[in-house]
């Protein structure tokens, strides 16, 4: 009887304080071009052939790079037929943003955004996808 009323306590005083547990999608108030289907722009060329995109919205950090190294966003970008057999995200949008590199041993390619969140628990989630080339062997 006593964690019964221990339960109903904790439930009034939750219901009177306003607090709820609801989840709210708070991607679009926070963040630049989440998605990447806004504007882009050619952050870098490893070589004539070869892009590092930069999403508007985004940073891009760049280190060390190689000639080899690329990134592309959809088929008007260069070397797109470089990942256009790879899986793109089940929710649509036209971008994708794939990435090849680490062709040198430090290579080092970083996109991110700085914001500031009201205090809060938070689920940070993303559609990935890695695909490693071993003796041969291709591993997902």
């Amino acid at each position: 009887m006593k964690k019964l009323k221990l339960l109903l306590a904790t439930c009034a005083l939750l219901l009177s304080t306003g607090q709820t547990w609801a989840q709210t999608d708070v991607t679009s108030t926070y963040l630049t071009n989440a998605d990447f289907e806004g504007e882009y722009s050619s952050y870098a060329q490893p070589k004539s052939d070869r892009d590092i995109y930069q999403p508007t919205g985004w940073t891009v950090e760049y280190k060390d790079g190689d000639t080899n190294d690329l990134t592309s966003l959809n088929s008007s970008t260069t070397q797109w037929n470089n990942f256009s057999s790879r899986p793109k995200p089940t929710d649509g949008g036209n971008n994708t943003y794939w990435i090849r590199y680490r062709w040198g041993n430090k290579s080092k390619l970083t996109l991110s955004q700085k914001v500031t969140l009201p205090a809060g628990a938070y689920t940070l989630s993303a559609d990935a996808f890695f695909n490693e080339i071993v003796h041969g062997l291709i591993t997902k």
